[in-house]
């Protein structure tokens, strides 16, 4: 129950194993279901990401440079 993890069997078809862990942050915070703000905001467009072009990612990219 800890990890909301195990397996289970759906009868005639198939058995299943599943697991799961919830992470704490560097501050001791869990950010599951709420993400962490982003250091850099590039709003999603898109109508350029239809056009083979990921504004996000080419950011990304800059900063690596």
């Amino acid at each position: 129950n800890l990890y909301n993890d195990g397996s289970f069997t759906v009868p005639d078809f198939m058995s299943v194993q599943i697991s799961s862990s919830k992470f704490k942050y560097i501050d001791g915070k869990i950010y599951e279901g709420k993400g962490i703000a982003p250091d850099y905001y590039v709003a999603f467009n898109l109508s350029a990401l239809q056009n083979a072009t990921d504004k996000q990612l080419e950011k990304a990219i800059d900063l690596l440079k």
